[in-house]
């Protein structure tokens, strides 16, 4: 499925049918370049792909089900270069809220935003120590583990 078509994600939910939950790990969104098609691209991709996963699924969705879209930590702790995808972040999140509120009692509406993955990115190495607004370490420390779930970071 092409999360960035409409009708690819009806068809999907046409093929599939009725379904207790979604999930979408889904979007993706260029960093480098902030140009106007970067953010028209992140937009159209990560953040209205969610949105039409909701909007097309609810019919599809049995009652009491749920969809789980993804956010980011960017939403919250921006860093420079990454303007587009924190947009984007933060309007899946205020997203999720507000259709929450618009489908309570017919399916659940739910937003996480995982940290990142085993792998850093470039950009997250080239990162300033302040970019973060704080004095920021790429290592784990022991405090930040023993809050995740598995005590551990993703793989």
């Amino acid at each position: 499925m092409d999360i960035s078509d409409k009708q690819s994600i009806l068809a999907m939910y046409k093929q599939v049918g009725t379904v207790e939950a979604v999930v979408c790990v889904g979007g993706t969104a260029p960093l480098d370049a902030l140009t106007d098609d970067d953010f028209a691209f992140s937009l159209a991709n990560k953040l209205m792909g969610q949105v039409n996963l909701v909007r097309y699924g609810v019919p599809y969705i049995s009652q009491g089900g749920s969809v789980t879209l993804t956010s980011g930590t960017l939403a919250q702790h921006p860093v420079l270069g990454g303007a587009a995808v924190s947009t984007v972040n933060a309007g899946i999140e205020a997203f999720g809220r507000a259709a929450a509120l618009e489908l309570q009692g017919k399916i659940r509406v739910n937003v996480v935003s995982p940290g990142w993955g085993g792998r850093r990115s470039k950009r997250w190495d080239a990162a300033p120590p302040r970019a973060f607004g704080r004095r920021w370490s790429h290592r784990p420390t022991r405090n930040t583990l023993r809050k995740t779930s598995l005590g551990r970071w993703c793989q």
